[in-house]
């Protein structure tokens, strides 16, 4: 059994509660929260305590099963964004090469492996983005670390074909062709094609879209919309964005992604206004990324009191509608806020 569900079972059947578990433990509520729920598990060293308190052994709770093992890290890449340490990415890293040969007739296994290299390239990209800075500044015979940011802040490079998504593209349209009912693969080709002007094969898979996922029309006219920019027709972009918020005024993610298009046009005050409308039109627990989009806008606006308004609020959605006050996302918008300061 995993150890989370293994702690709420004894916590149950001794008739305590998180929070009388947390007090004893010294830890917070919301870390018991996170245990039982699979997200996280307890640092090694709380082991001894949580086996006293329940009058265990060490082994009698810690013993999970291979598929427990890959649960833990599906629910540990999905439900947060903190990163492994070095320990954990070994451990995790060992255990999934030893199901290589087990789970090969899966994706599972793959797709973890992704994950977890995935979550180190962002720890890392962090690190590389902060030193490769530290450099610039004191030397400007370094300014060739300019090419760093292109691989950890998307920053744009000056050659057509490096920048360019050819390579991307064509694996899509593989896999556009395997998995012709995926929508997932359908949205990821047309936002590249638009992004590289491509705007006729666009239109195609644009068409082809409409035509498999009549459930998704709402999401039509965005792509109508980006695609017309690329051609270089504004005044039509806006028309069309305008009749999808008359069409679509009450969901949520129309309504994010007509703010997304005012931010790429230059309409800040209206990005402002359709990323607060969106997180408005949210039930509970609400996600943040909004409240961000309206942090990103008052920063390129110079309005940094905003910005940083807007990164406290994040911290606040955080909090109060996920449980979390530690860990990557925290420290992560306590990152931004610390940074926006500095440019005051």
């Amino acid at each position: 059994m995993e150890i989370g569900k293994r702690i709420r079972q004894m916590r149950t059947n001794k008739g305590v509660t998180q929070e009388e578990l947390a007090n004893a433990l010294n830890v917070s509520n919301q870390a018991v929260s996170r245990w039982e729920t699979g997200i996280t598990m307890p640092d090694i060293n709380l082991l001894p305590s949580i086996a006293l308190f329940f009058g265990v052994t060490i082994d009698e709770i810690f013993n999970p099963t291979p598929e427990e093992k890959l649960e833990r890290l599906r629910r540990r890449f999905y439900y947060t964004e903190d990163y492994l340490s070095d320990d954990e990415f070994r451990s995790a890293l060992s255990f999934l090469k030893e199901q290589e040969g087990v789970y090969d007739d899966t994706a599972d296994v793959w797709h973890l492996l992704a994950q977890l290299y995935l979550n180190r390239i962002e720890r890392d990209k962090k690190i590389v983005g902060k030193y490769a800075k530290k450099a610039m500044r004191l030397d400007a015979d370094k300014s060739f670390c300019v090419r760093f940011l292109v691989d950890t802040e998307h920053a744009v490079y000056t050659d057509w074909d490096t920048a360019n998504h050819s390579k991307t593209i064509s694996f899509l349209k593989e896999m556009v062709s395997r998995f012709p009912d995926e929508m997932r693969y359908y949205c990821a080709i047309i936002y590249n094609l638009i992004a590289d002007r491509r705007v006729k094969e666009a239109e195609e898979y644009i068409a082809e879209f409409e035509r498999r996922f009549a459930d998704k029309e709402e999401w039509v006219p965005i792509f109508r919309a980006k695609l017309a920019l690329a051609d270089f027709r504004k005044d039509d972009a806006i028309a069309i964005i305008e009749e999808t918020y008359r069409l679509y005024p009450d969901d949520e993610g129309t309504v994010f992604d007509i703010a997304g298009f005012y931010g790429e046009i230059c309409e800040y005050e209206k990005a402002i206004e359709f990323y607060q409308k969106s997180y408005d039109l949210q039930e509970s627990p609400r996600t943040y990324d909004a409240l961000v989009g309206i942090a990103r806008t008052y920063e390129i606006m110079c309005r940094y009191d905003e910005a940083v308004e807007a990164w406290e609020k994040v911290k606040e959605n955080i909090e109060k509608e996920w449980g979390i006050d530690e860990g990557t996302q925290i420290e992560n918008a306590d990152g931004e806020i610390k940074r926006i300061r500095g440019l005051m």
